[in-house]
């Protein structure tokens, strides 16, 4: 979490440096984020400026999830015979309190006067506690920490954008967080 503030604090003063004279964003989304197999809602926004000599914006995004992600994984313990008689046996994950920073460089390509692609890369904090619990027949078996997800990744990303009107645009994008982790969303973006 410490981290994530200092990271917040260090793209604050960037962006205020670097945008004086630059056409400020805000974007809002939400969507789906996954981590292995398990999946969940998350919300997310950003702020940021658009270069003006070039089709580029630089972004500071903040999101989380709004629930806790649950993955759940058949051990087989016992074989197909034991299966076969009703026992199961499964490994669940859950990553609770999921919260991240990027701070993000998005080109842009105009495609029609109205619709975009972008992309997206840089650099992004997370931060998640994530439990164990095994069970076999319903009962739990192993129940302890994997601990905290808690560094910095390179992260990456695409999407469409349609304009609407000059200052008011949607979009739909993917967002790799990092290897294990990544998002769908939609939302809406805003120039001023």
């Amino acid at each position: 979490m410490k981290k994530i503030i200092k990271l917040l604090v260090s793209m604050t003063l960037i962006m205020f440096v670097l945008n004086a004279q630059a056409e400020k964003l805000f974007e809002l989304s939400a969507g789906q984020v996954e981590i292995g197999n398990g999946d969940t809602e998350f919300a997310q926004l950003a702020y940021g400026f658009e270069l003006e000599s070039y089709p580029v914006a630089v972004l500071i995004r903040l999101g989380a999830a709004l629930d806790d992600i649950e993955n759940e994984t058949n051990l087989g313990l016992g074989g197909e015979a034991a299966e076969a008689r009703g026992y199961t046996s499964t490994l669940s994950e859950t990553a609770a309190d999921l919260k991240f920073a990027s701070l993000l460089a998005s080109p842009d390509l105009a495609l029609t006067d109205n619709f975009s692609v972008y992309g997206l890369a840089g650099y992004s904090l997370i931060s998640a506690d994530v439990q164990t619990i095994g069970r076999v027949n319903g009962i739990a078996v192993v129940d302890g920490s994997l601990g905290e997800i808690d560094g910095g990744y390179f992260s990456y990303g695409a999407g469409l954008r349609l304009n609407f009107i000059e200052s008011f645009s949607i979009k739909a994008e993917y967002f790799a967080l990092s290897s294990d982790i990544s998002t769908t969303s939609v939302g809406f973006a805003w120039h001023f």
